[in-house]
């Protein structure tokens, strides 16, 4: 859900800096999956609606936004594509550097098995001492 919002913030900014011209020419270029009412909108509020129908239709998404990135480039507006760019690089450097939550709940019932046996193994000598004859 973050990633959504992050990128949807960053979209919001893409499309403050977008001209007239660039605007129109994403709604021609997209003109196949969007609703007709969208491609004869392309005011900045007009794009922003596009830019919820590609969300809506799973094109893209706060993990996978290739498809925008393409659409930029092929329209040649190239500051729009490389800020979505370094958005990406971004996304996945922080993905590598954060461990899953699968492997912190793996290390952390590795922890949890080690402390139980080492609490089971002092709890049996403990009670072994109570049986064992003195002076043996």
């Amino acid at each position: 859900m973050e990633q959504n919002k992050a990128l949807r913030a960053l979209l919001v900014k893409v499309n403050d800096h977008l001209s007239d011209y660039d605007r129109r020419r994403l709604h021609f270029l997209l003109t196949d999956i969007i609703p007709r009412r969208l491609r004869d909108d392309p005011t900045i509020g007009g794009t922003l609606d596009l830019l919820e129908s590609l969300f809506d239709r799973a094109m893209i998404s706060g993990q996978d936004f290739n498809y925008l990135i393409t659409a930029f480039k092929e329209i040649e507006c190239y500051d729009a594509e490389q800020r979505l760019r370094e958005h990406q690089q971004l996304l996945q450097q922080s993905q590598t550097l954060i461990p899953s939550t699968s492997s912190i709940m793996e290390e952390l019932c590795k922890d949890n098995t080690t402390d139980k046996l080492c609490t089971n193994s002092k709890k049996a000598n403990e009670k072994w001492k109570l049986f064992t004859p003195v002076g043996m």
